[in-house]
């Protein structure tokens, strides 16, 4: 598990692991986790193999993907 609080710039990578953006947190990359929690600001595109979650004052700047519901 990986929490930002603040700046990233970068790719995030982990199939299994959890990214949790806080709302004062700005990613400047692509992001490629299992499941990721976002408050803040994502400029680079999601991939979340398990789940994503987006809070009420999530920005992303880039395609959000993850695997449909059965």
């Amino acid at each position: 598990m990986l929490r930002v609080n603040g700046h990233i710039a970068g790719k995030v990578l982990s199939q299994k692991g959890t990214l949790i953006v806080d709302p004062s947190a700005l990613v400047d990359g692509d992001i490629d986790v299992g499941v990721v929690v976002i408050s803040g600001t994502v400029n680079g595109d999601v991939i979340g193999h398990e789940r994503v979650e987006l809070g009420p004052a999530a920005v992303i700047n880039g395609n959000i993907s993850t695997r449909t519901s059965p």
